[in-house]
C-alpha cells in the first residue's frame, strides 16, 4: 500500500511538472518574434526597452591595449584577434529604482559570421567610465566597453536591460568604426 501511494505521488509530481513545461512552452510560442521581424538598430539610434534606453554613440578601433597611455605596452595587452573595438554607449534607466548595467551580463558582441567576440577585461578595468554601473532611478550614463575582435564586415552588439528581457541588437558596420 505504501509503495502504491509513493507511486501515485510521483506520477502526480511528474504530471504537474509536465503541465508547467507545456504552459511555459505555449507562452514562449505566443511571445516569439521571428528573427526577420526583430528591429536592428544602427549607430546613434536609440533602442527603447521596458527598463532602459540604449544608444551606441561611437565605435573606435585600437590596435593595442595601451589605449590610456598610462601603462607600458606589454605584448600581453595586444589583441589576441585583430584589434580592440571600444564601444561608447549611453544608457538611461527608465525605472523608479536602481538598474544594474554589467558588461558581462548585459552585453554580447558577434561578428558577421555569428561568432562571439571576446570582452576585453583588462582594458575595461582601466576605464573610469566603463559600462559596469548601478544606475539610480531615471539616471543617464555614458560609458565604454571594449571587445577583442577579428576583422569583419559588420558586428552585432546585443544588449538587455535585465536577465529576463530579450536582447536588442545594434548593427555596427565596418564603415561606422573610426
Amino acid at each position: 500500500m505504501k509503495k502504491l501511494l509513493i507511486g501515485i505521488v510521483i506520477i502526480l509530481f511528474v504530471l504537474g511538472g509536465l503541465q508547467r513545461c507545456l504552459r511555459t512552452a505555449k507562452r514562449d510560442i505566443e511571445n516569439y518574434t521571428p528573427p526577420e521581424k526583430v528591429k536592428i538598430y544602427n549607430l546613434n539610434e536609440t533602442a527603447k526597452l521596458e527598463h532602459a534606453e540604449l544608444t551606441i554613440n561611437s565605435v573606435k578601433k585600437v590596435r593595442m591595449g595601451c589605449v590610456l597611455g598610462k601603462e607600458p605596452c606589454e605584448r600581453s595587452k595586444w589583441p589576441r584577434k585583430d584589434y580592440f573595438l571600444l564601444v561608447e554607449a549611453t544608457v538611461k534607466n527608465n525605472l523608479d529604482q536602481n538598474l544594474p548595467v554589467s558588461s558581462i551580463v548585459s552585453f554580447m558582441f558577434r561578428d558577421s559570421t555569428g561568432e562571439g567576440q571576446r570582452l576585453e577585461s583588462f582594458i575595461n578595468d582601466n576605464f573610469t567610465n566603463r559600462l559596469d554601473i548601478e544606475l539610480t532611478a531615471q539616471q543617464t550614463y555614458t560609458g565604454v566597453i571594449a571587445f577583442d575582435v577579428k576583422d569583419s564586415e559588420y558586428y552585432i552588439l546585443y544588449y538587455r536591460s535585465s536577465i529576463n528581457t530579450p536582447y536588442v541588437r545594434f548593427k555596427i558596420n565596418s564603415s561606422d568604426i573610426k
